[in-house]
C-alpha cells in the first residue's frame, strides 16, 4: 500500500474511533462548561432567552453564543442529551481534520496536507476536548477555514469577504478569536500595506462587525454594554493584581497540546526558519499573540491555546515531509510509516488512559452518578446547590444557593461540590444526612 492510501485508511479508522469515543471515554464525566452549553441550548429550544436559567437569571449568558445556538438546532431535531451534544462536537472535530488537509495542501503540497490531517486527528488533547460538549471542535474547524481564507486573500483579495465572516464566527465561538483580528491588522501593517488601499480590507472588518452585531445588541439589552459578557470574563480572569498572574504555563502547555508530536513540531519550525519559509513569521506572530496575553490571565487551561493546533500541526508536517525526502545511510522514508503507526498508537493510549484521568476528573467524574441520584430521589424536594447548572441539567428544577439553606426545613436535598469551596462542609455534616459521596461531590438530605 502506498503512503497516500495508508494515511487515508488511517484517517477513516480514526474517524470511526472518534465517533465511538463519544460512547466511551467521553461518557465518563460531565465538565462544568458542558452543562452550561447544554443548558443554554435546551433553554433556547424551550423558548427561554439565551443563557437564562429560572432562579439564576442570566447566569450563563456570558458564554459566546455560536456553539449553544448550533447545539439548539440539533436538540430541536434529536432531543436534548449529552450524547447529541458530544456527537455534534465530534462531527466538527472530523470536519477540522478534513479542512486542515486543504490548508496544508494550499500552503505546501498534498503530502503535508495528508500529514496534517493525520497529526491533528491523533493529538490527544484535541481528540478529548472535541469529543466533549465544548467549543474546541467547532473553534478549530472555523480557525482553519479562516486561515485558508486569509492565505487565499494574499493571492486574491476577494477572499477577504469570507475571511471577515469567519473572523466574526470565530469570535462568537470563543472570545480569544479577537486575536485573529489583531493578527490580521499587524500582518497587514508589517507586510501587506497595499491592503490598506483596497476596499476589501475595510469590507473584511465590516462583515466581521455585522456577524457580531446581534451579539452586541444582546449584550446591550442584558448587560447595558456592547461586550458585557466578554468584559465579565476578562475581569474574572485578570484579577486584582495582573503582574502576579504571569507565568510560563503556556510554554509548558504547548508540550501538553502537541504531545508526542512536540519534537517534530520544533524540528518543523527550525526547518521553516532554515528554509526562510514565508509562513514562519505569521505562525510565530499568532503564537505570541495568544501566549503573551493568556499568560497574564488568572485562570490557565491548556485548552485555551487549542486555536494554535493548526500551526503546530502544519509545522510538524513539515518535518515529516523532510524525513520523507532526506537520504542518509538509512533511507528514512522507509521508516516513516512505522514511525507514524507508533505515534498514532502512542497518542491513542494517552487519549484513553491519560485524559480519562486528567487532573480535574476527581471533580467531574462523579457528576453523572450524582445527577442520576437527583433524578431518582430529589425531584419532589427543594434543592440547594453551589453548582446550579448541574441541578438544572439533570432535574430541570430551580435550585437555591447555599447561603439560603434553612437546616430546620424539611424535605431538602443539597448537591454540594467542594472542589473550590469547603465552607459549608461542617454545617452540612452536622445538620443533614450524607447520602452520596464521591470525589468532590456530595449529596445531603434530611
Amino acid at each position: 500500500m502506498d503512503r497516500k492510501k495508508f494515511i487515508l485508511s488511517l484517517l477513516i479508522i480514526i474517524s470511526f474511533l472518534r465517533i465511538a469515543s463519544v460512547f466511551t471515554i467521553s461518557n465518563n464525566d460531565l465538565i462544568f462548561d458542558e452543562a452550561s452549553h447544554m443548558n443554554i441550548a435546551r433553554g433556547l429550544v424551550e423558548g427561554l432567552d439565551f443563557g437564562y436559567i429560572p432562579g439564576e437569571g442570566y447566569s450563563d449568558a456570558f458564554r459566546p453564543p455560536l456553539y449553544p445556538l448550533v447545539l439548539s438546532l440539533f436538540f430541536s431535531l434529536l432531543g436534548s442529551s449529552e450524547l447529541v451534544a458530544r456527537s455534534v462536537s465530534s462531527i466538527f472535530g472530523i470536519l477540522a481534520v478534513i479542512a486542515i488537509y486543504f490548508l496544508g495542501k494550499k500552503l505546501y503540497n498534498e503530502n503535508i496536507g495528508l500529514y496534517s490531517s493525520l497529526i491533528l486527528s491523533t493529538i490527544p488533547t484535541y481528540w478529548f476536548y472535541s469529543s466533549k460538549a465544548l467549543v474546541e471542535g467547532m473553534l478549530i474547524f472555523l480557525v482553519i477555514l479562516f486561515l485558508y481564507a486569509f492565505y487565499s486573500s494574499l493571492e486574491n483579495k476577494k477572499y477577504l469577504v469570507p475571511a471577515g465572516i469567519l473572523l466574526g464566527l470565530v469570535f462568537l465561538t470563543k472570545y480569544t478569536g479577537v486575536v485573529f483580528g489583531v493578527f490580521f491588522v499587524l500582518f497587514t501593517v508589517m507586510w501587506k500595506r497595499e491592503f490598506l488601499r483596497n476596499k476589501y480590507f475595510y469590507l473584511f472588518f465590516l462583515l466581521a462587525f455585522l456577524v457580531v452585531l446581534p451579539w452586541i445588541l444582546f449584550n446591550l439589552r442584558v448587560y447595558q454594554t456592547p461586550f458585557g459578557s466578554g468584559s465579565f470574563l476578562l475581569t474574572q480572569n485578570l484579577g486584582k493584581n495582573i503582574p502576579t498572574n504571569f507565568s510560563l504555563y503556556y510554554i509548558l502547555a504547548i508540550g501538553i497540546e502537541t504531545c508526542l508530536y512536540l519534537p517534530f513540531m520544533l524540528a518543523g519550525l527550525y526547518l521553516m526558519f532554515k528554509k526562510r519559509d514565508r509562513n514562519l513569521i505569521p505562525f510565530l506572530l499568532l503564537l505570541l499573540l495568544f501566549i503573551i496575553p493568556l499568560s497574564f490571565f488568572e485562570v490557565k487551561r491548556s485548552r485555551y491555546i487549542t486555536p494554535l493546533l493548526p500551526i503546530f500541526t502544519l509545522s510538524a508536517s513539515c518535518s515529516f515531509e523532510y524525513l520523507r525526502n532526506v537520504k542518509f545511510r538509512i533511507n528514512l522514508h522507509k521508516l516513516l510509516i512505522p514511525l507514524m503507526i507508533i505515534i498514532v498508537i502512542g497518542n491513542g493510549v494517552l487519549t484513553l488512559y491519560g485524559f480519562e484521568n486528567y487532573p480535574k476528573s476527581e471533580r467531574f467524574k462523579p457528576v453523572p452518578e450524582a445527577g442520576k441520584y437527583l433524578q431518582e430521589n430529589c425531584m419532589d424536594k427543594k434543592i440547594y446547590s453551589n453548582v446550579y447548572n448541574y441541578v438544572w441539567w439533570y432535574t430541570h428544577k430551580e435550585s437555591y444557593g447555599m447561603d439560603e439553606i434553612d437546616y430546620e426545613e424539611g424535605n431538602v436535598c443539597v448537591l454540594y461540590d467542594f472542589f473550590y469551596d469547603v465552607r459549608y462542609l461542617s454545617k452540612l455534616d452536622s445538620n443533614l444526612k450524607l447520602v452520596f459521596s464521591k470525589g468532590k461531590v456530595r449529596i445531603y438530605q434530611n
